[in-house]
């Protein structure tokens, strides 16, 4: 096959509802099974027009699933059989009909990864590194790689060769359908054909530029890998370079093709994505521009990444393989820093839990210089690395938390930021702020500690002090929804708590106001990332007409300065949509007149630049800065909450809750308190026929309230109530919560105290009916 023989593929749809990287795709009589680093499988199957929709999603593991198989219907199983392996050190079987949890095999010490999987008949040990990829060859020959860069073959249990393969890990085998041959994908950034009968290597691939993940290959000699590069290559199995690249807006973990020749994807965005090389099945022209506006947008966030000196791994640092974690540390604390999406992330061993608990990004040093790596108890905390970080105690009984600060930060925001972290009361401010004051150098208080304007984390801006004219508080419910159904006062609001949490009827609004001179401050200081900035002056103009004591509307030009800010790359984007979330928030004096909403979610790729959704579009990605992703689920929040505009977040609601859950997965207490918000307004929001966004949002708030731990009750409540006035809503949803297993979740929680007892209860006897 040549270059003039070759049909280019193109993209035929997107499967979108996992919520972090697609790991495992599996094909087969069902349709398209997926396997996620969310915990979960969802199985897509085809409609009559040729379309792929959800039909069903399977709850169970407990880290990430990256294995699958399915076995037929049999005599044994009539309904056929899911088999799937995870990060839990599990093999689970799965009635795929009924959606059920058959049986769970345990007996591995570490992750169990690719391969056919079924009762354990024996152990196949020699390997000198971990197992990474089994397949059964013709004659009924076991080929497995590892990532001791060899491929070893296994007969009735016994070594029979080992083949040294490639120069780096040998990531994952398949086999050439009615061919003889298989094919290897490698760390090494190469692929290799291979003549099983012959075990000798007859083509090697070269053109990816980072590892290899995965392969697949067609009867016809047509190969698909799926790399860290972030594309998926097409090949001739004979040689050659590669046919074409598909690009992808993440790392492609997985690849599989379909019997009718189409090829899946599963992406480090959550996306499985469906290429064609029949123009029949292709998508259309809006489908299409979406993709591209992906795309677009995350290359936009990597160059803007790479410019500032963020992303990527720290210079000079030996990054190990992801596997290495599959073994067990040799001492409590020892640290090993492993590649993830192109990234260093640094684990910790914990003896207790004998697990690898993960500690953080590996970044420079302070000033630019040696490379800091992230240890149990050092500087990194969320992700980046801190000049100051204290163990701090805050009650009896409850482990240190861990209070980061920057040399020369406002130690009131400092304060503030690690009460909102922490989820604790606003009255511990004042002994943070002196615990700051007396344990940074010579005592004295940092630069910037005067009093001022009210806070806001991410602008910089001087916290509110005591004694200082106070702001709006951080989040107030809606006006004009005075109370919850039922009677009782919102939970949210300190109210005394009464009967009746579940259905809510309050919308919850952020509407703190940030210090203008912070916000223009902190455009100036990424202006450098920005092709064309605005003057400081004119940015700190129009804050200061949005977050006046009185709220007026913007004039013209100051109208037109928010949507060029709104138009910034990705990387510079959070000031100006936290003033859009003012502009939403204090609708009163007219200042939503300054927003230019464009077009809903789901045509996002028509979007204006300066336009609220092509601001969300580039905001809502995946590997956009944590603070434009969580101001962003802010200013969603808002956008349901105020009345002129929730109808425009009401139309994309589907498109704009997958955005979300997408782009903020729940691992921190930030993002789970900005998400459970967002879609509690969602909720309410919903129209009772609207099923398909429903189905969204049951996903996206069971995965928040499934990883928020117990000390962040607020959050916990607000999941409660967020599921169970969606479940009082829309009724046909039950038995998929139900599946979800919300009901033994609202069982356990149901005997807690507080709201979120409370809460659990209500939602429990719902689910009962």
């Amino acid at each position: 096959m040549n270059m003039e023989d070759y049909t280019p593929f193109v993209l035929r749809a997107e499967l979108r509802g996992h919520t972090e990287d697609i790991r495992v795709i599996c094909v087969c009589d069902l349709g398209i099974l997926t396997g996620s680093r969310d915990k979960t499988i969802k199985l897509w199957v085809e409609g009559d027009d040729g379309e792929y929709t959800e039909a069903s999603m399977f709850v169970g593991h407990t880290d990430f699933v990256s294995a699958l198989a399915f076995a037929p219907a049999s005599s044994i199983h009539p309904d056929g059989l899911l088999v799937s392996g995870a990060r839990d050190a599990t093999v689970r079987l799965w009635n795929p009909v009924r959606f059920t949890e058959l049986q769970i095999l345990e007996g591995h010490k570490y992750q169990v990864g690719g391969g056919k999987m079924g009762v354990c008949q024996q152990v196949l040990t020699g390997h000198t590194g971990p197992v990474l990829c089994t397949l059964r060859v013709p004659r009924g020959d076991v080929w497995s790689g590892s990532g001791d860069d060899s491929i070893r073959v296994w007969r009735e249990g016994t070594c029979v060769d080992v083949i040294p393969a490639h120069a780096d890990t040998v990531r994952h085998l398949a086999l050439v359908p009615g061919s003889g041959q298989a094919v290897s994908a490698s760390h090494d950034t190469t692929l290799k054909v291979w003549d099983v009968e012959a075990r000798a290597c007859t083509s090697q691939l070269w053109g990816h530029s980072s590892l290899v993940y995965a392969a697949a290959a067609t009867p016809r000699g047509l190969l698909a890998s799926g790399s860290e590069d972030n594309t998926s290559r097409l090949w001739h199995l004979g040689g050659g370079p590669s046919l074409q690249a598909l690009p992808h807006p993440g790392c492609v973990w997985t690849v599989e093709f379909l019997p009718d020749g189409d090829l899946v994807t599963g992406c480090a965005d959550g996306v499985a994505r469906l290429f064609t090389q029949d123009s029949s099945r292709a998508a259309g022209a809006e489908a299409v521009q979406v993709f591209e506006a992906t795309l677009a947008a995350a290359a936009e966030a990597a160059a803007a990444k790479e410019g500032a000196g963020e992303g990527g791994a720290a210079a000079g640092l030996k990054l190990e393989d992801p596997s290495v974690l599959r073994e067990p540390g040799t001492h409590p604390g020892q640290t090993r820093v492993v590649r993830e999406g192109g990234t260093g992330m640094a684990y910790s061993w914990n003896a207790a839990s004998q697990s690898w608990d993960v500690v953080g990004e590996v970044v420079g040093g302070p000033g630019g210089g040696e490379d800091t790596l992230a240890p149990a108890g050092s500087r990194v905390v969320g992700g980046r690395t801190w000049d100051y970080v204290f163990d701090v105690d805050v009650e009896d009984g409850s482990p240190p938390r861990r209070l980061p600060v920057d040399a020369g930060e406002n130690p009131y925001v400092a304060a503030d930021r690690f009460l909102a972290a922490e989820d604790l009361p606003t009255s511990y401010r004042e002994q943070i702020v002196s615990f700051i004051l007396q344990n940074t150098p010579s005592g004295q208080p940092l630069p910037g500690a005067s009093s001022g304007h009210a806070g806001d984390p991410f602008t910089g801006a001087n916290a509110y002090v005591p004694g200082a004219p106070s702001a709006a508080p951080p989040m107030r419910p809606s006006p004009g929804l005075t109370s919850v159904v039922g009677g009782g006062p919102d939970p949210f609001t300190g109210s005394a708590a009464t009967p009746g949490l579940i259905p809510a009827a309050r919308y919850l609004v952020f509407d703190a106001l940030p210090d203008p001179a912070a916000v223009a401050r902190k455009l100036d200081q990424l202006a450098p990332g920005v092709p064309a900035p605005v003057d400081a002056a004119r940015v700190e103009a129009l804050a200061a007409a949005l977050c006046a004591p009185t709220a007026a509307a913007p004039s013209a030009a100051q109208a037109e300065t928010l949507a060029q800010l709104l138009a910034y790359p990705a990387a510079a984007l959070f000031p100006a949509l936290d003033l859009a979330r003012v502009a939403v928030a204090r609708k009163a004096g007219g200042p939503t007149a300054a927003l230019d909403l464009g077009p809903t979610m789901a045509g996002a790729g028509d979007a204006a630049p300066g336009t609220i959704c092509a601001a969300l579009a580039r905001a809502l990605q995946r590997d956009a800065p944590a603070p434009t992703r969580l101001t962003a689920a802010r200013l969603v929040a808002n956008l349901y909450a105020e009345p002129g505009t929730r109808e425009w977040a009401r139309a994309g609601g589907a498109a704009l809750t997958a955005a979300l859950a997408t782009a903020l997965p729940p691992e921190t207490k930030a993002a789970r308190h900005a998400l459970v918000t967002a879609l509690h307004n969602a909720v309410l929001a919903l129209v009772a026929a609207d099923v398909a966004g429903g189905a969204e949002i049951l996903s996206a708030a069971s995965d928040v309230l499934l990883s928020t731990p117990g000390e962040e009750s607020e959050t916990r409540v607000r999941g409660l109530v967020a599921l169970g006035t969606l479940l009082h809503t829309v009724r046909p949803l039950r038995a998929g919560a139900r599946g979800l297993g919300l009901e033994e979740v609202a069982a356990q929680l149901g005997g807690e105290g507080g709201d979120v007892g409370r809460a659990a209860r209500e939602l429990r006897a719902m689910l009962a009916r």
